[in-house]
């Protein structure tokens, strides 16, 4: 034994250092993993999507463009990126996901957003294969690989009627909506052409008379120097078969190549339910197998709740199994009009790109800006606001409770105050008035002018008759008069409205005048003759001399009654 050791060194030297240096080479990509930051991101779809599967074969066209050089991935120690693409039903609500290397992630949104150009990507707020599932009483896993030789294509989208995809929405669909959750990890690693070559020595295989399979060149030697010679001299005919499975290996090596490895994975409460939840799941998958050419058969199925590990890091050492990226497409997309299924979480509204006109501040104190939101368009985040001055001409809010109008108006009203701008609220309920008073910074404290008309131990005067601007004495009697419209609406009439309106517009031109004096102009005959002799209107003061001079007692007494009775019930009030 000793003198073979000493005799073959060259034959055992050789296999241990390349087992060596594999292995190293192993452990640094594992370790690339696991120092690579990576991002969960949520794909949400507007129910309208018209974009279909095509459209994510573009998108996997353009992803393959993450591919790193060979020999660099070797001189660093690197593994190729892989992206994670999944389905995931939890609390009954199915969301689409996609997992990526954190440096990859604006190169990933800028493909899919290219084809998606609806879609709405943000961070999850957590990741939901990293929650505590120690208690969950069953974890169900298993994976599904091809049947047949990777050279083969499954079915195809366009040989399905119907989204292939509404199938598996469908059974994700039927879970209950606590104790159960399904998930989907479609694993997809960019290769080079090079896997051509097996696409090729399997067509040539077939062309041969020999067998399917895809070994390397190893087996093609060992093949060779074990294979009868008349084998390899021997042109056998080619069945109508064959020649469907030479043009189909032919189609499918056409296009790009993801080396890809699907994972399923079940939480409930029995393993009754869950054998056949991922019965059913492998079923619907199924759908993709054609007995000429390639399908999907499940392993490695395990009720052992450490494989859950495998994919919640979602790690892809492995090769996998190829796929084009017609065939990936048709596994992986996200849904349009035609899938119906219920639960699916579609973005609830449409989002559009900022205007070019849309006052930015940029975080930046901007003079004449009131900033109050950020734009969140394809994760691009501005700050924005609204021009002071338009706040008064453009801007009215309107929306049911808890909709953030009081939301708004406390951020326009911040935004006055730490930009050390004047400001006032107009509160009829009292709360939000009282609640933006702790903003005000202590160097302001006494620049505040609180008014609040309902303490009675302070009360408020304002005279609604004094008029600083003659040219806004009609603009005032018209709002008096519709203020006491809209208080006495159900027994107002037109004749009360018109003497009303000129015992205001008469008041008006007398300073120191109140609502007090309405009642006196109607009813006190020398302070009426007081007021007229001041009315500057030519129509207002023939009114009074004229018209209402001219009506007897009786008249003019069921006239002003009306007046005296509204007007009454206000000024009695002892506030007034």
């Amino acid at each position: 034994m000793i003198s073979f050791l000493l005799t073959a060194w060259w034959i055992y030297i050789p296999i241990i250092a390349i087992l060596v240096y594999l292995t190293w080479q192993n452990n640094r990509k594992v370790k690339s993993l696991k120092e690579a930051d990576h991002v969960l991101l949520v794909l949400e779809i507007p129910r309208a999507n018209d974009k279909k599967e095509l459209a994510a074969e573009q998108m996997f066209a353009s992803l393959h463009g993450i591919l790193r050089d060979k020999r660099e991935l070797l001189r660093e120690g690197h593994a190729q990126e892989h992206i994670s693409f999944e389905v995931a039903s939890i609390g009954n609500r199915i969301r689409f996901y996609v997992w990526v290397p954190e440096h990859l992630r604006n190169f990933v949104e800028g493909q899919v957003y290219a084809q998606y150009p609806t879609v709405q990507i943000h961070v999850a707020d957590e990741d939901y294969t990293k929650r505590d599932f120690s208690k969950v009483p069953v974890i169900h896993t298993a994976e599904i690989t091809l049947s047949d030789s990777e050279a083969l294509p499954i079915l195809t989208f366009p040989s399905f009627e119907v989204d292939p995809l509404a199938a598996i929405t469908a059974t994700l669909s039927k879970l209950e909506g606590e104790g159960e959750e399904m998930w989907i990890h479609v694993l997809a690693r960019p290769i080079d052409d090079n896997w051509h070559k097996k696409s090729a020595r399997f067509i040539e295989r077939i062309r041969s008379g020999g067998g399917t399979s895809t070994t390397g060149w190893l087996g093609t030697a060992l093949g060779a120097l074990w294979a009868p010679p008349s084998e390899t001299t021997t042109t056998k005919d080619i069945s109508e078969r064959d020649k469907s499975r030479i043009t189909a290996a032919e189609e499918k090596s056409r296009k790009l190549g993801y080396q890809v490895k699907v994972r399923l994975a079940y939480l409930g409460t029995d393993k009754t339910t869950a054998r056949l939840r991922m019965q059913a799941m492998v079923g619907t998958f199924k759908q993709f197998n054609s007995t000429n050419l390639n399908g999907f058969k499940i392993r490695g199925a395990s009720f052992d709740p450490v494989k859950l590990a495998e994919y919640r890091s979602r790690f892809f050492i492995d090769k996998g199994f190829i796929f084009n990226i017609e065939e990936l497409a048709s596994l992986y997309h996200l849904p349009h009009t035609t899938v119906e299924t219920p639960n699916i979480v579609w973005a609830t509204a449409k989002t559009a790109e900022p205007p070019a006109t849309l006052p930015v501040t940029g975080g930046q104190f901007v003079e004449g800006i009131s900033p109050f939101g950020i734009t969140t368009f394809r994760g691009s985040k501005i700050q924005f606001g609204i021009k002071r001055g338009d706040r008064g001409r453009h801007m009215y809010i309107i929306g049911q409770t808890g909709t953030g109008k009081s939301g708004l108006l406390t951020l326009l009203t911040l935004s006055d105050i730490f930009h050390n701008q004047g400001f006032a609220v107009v509160d009829p309920h009292g709360d939000y008035a009282t609640d933006i008073m702790k903003y005000i910074p202590e160097n302001r404290v006494q620049d505040v002018v609180y008014f609040n008309p309902a303490d009675t131990d302070f009360p408020i005067g304002f005279n609604p008759l004094e008029v600083y601007d003659q040219n806004m004495k009609g603009h005032t009697s018209s709002e008096l008069v519709g203020v006491l419209k809209r208080m006495f609406e159900h027994s107002w009439g037109p004749r009360l409205e018109y003497i009303l309106r000129y015992t205001i517009l008469a008041l008006l031109d007398t300073p120191g005048t109140t609502m007090l004096d309405i009642t006196r102009m109607l009813t006190d005959v020398k302070f009426r003759k007081q007021i007229i002799d001041n009315i500057q209107d030519v129509v207002v003061k023939q009114f009074w001399t004229i018209e209402f001079a001219s009506w007897n007692d009786k008249f003019a007494t069921e006239a002003v009654a009306p007046i005296l009775n509204k007007v009454g019930a206000f000024t009695a009030n002892p506030m007034v």
